[in-house]
Formats: C-alpha cells, sequence, structure tokens
C-alpha cells in the first residue's frame, strides 16, 4: 500500500495493526485505518469509492493551476487542504 516517494512516516497509518497482519482486502485496511489516532489526536477517516474511474487521465495545467488548495505551515509539501471550488 506503500506509493513511490510517500515518507516513510506514513507506516504509522496502520499503527493499530497487530504486526504481521495481512492487509487482505479493503474492509481490513478501513478498520484499521479508521481507528488509526496520533498522540496529537489526529484522527484518519476513509471510506470506500465503488465508481470505476478511467486510467491515464491526467489534469491539465490549467486544472491544476485553479485548485482550490491550501497549504499548511508546516511541512506544506505534505499537509494541505483541498476545498471545493
Amino acid at each position: 500500500l506503500k506509493k513511490k516517494n510517500t515518507p516513510k512516516s506514513n507506516v504509522r497509518l496502520f499503527g493499530n495493526a497487530p504486526q504481521a497482519t495481512p492487509l487482505i482486502n479493503y474492509e481490513t485496511v478501513l478498520k484499521y485505518t479508521k481507528s488509526t489516532k496520533t498522540t496529537t489526536g489526529l484522527k484518519v477517516n476513509a471510506v470506500t469509492v465503488e465508481k470505476k474511474y478511467q486510467k491515464g487521465i491526467k489534469a491539465t495545467k490549467d486544472e491544476l493551476n485553479n485548485l482550490n488548495i491550501k497549504y499548511h505551515e508546516k511541512n506544506s509539501s505534505w499537509n494541505y487542504t483541498l476545498y471545493p471550488n
């Protein structure tokens, strides 16, 4: 479940999963993701989306430039919020 160029700290996303627990299906992943909470109180929310998406579609430069995005002060490359336009 780790994507290329994802910070190593993301392994904490499944902090409540017992060691060597196989993440064999979406229900298992959601169970451990939703039960994750950091020492500072940050909670993770996750849902399964059943919609089928086409592969290979990329956002245009114009679409990326028009994102309603707020970068947070701390670790802004990792911490940001996307808002509806």
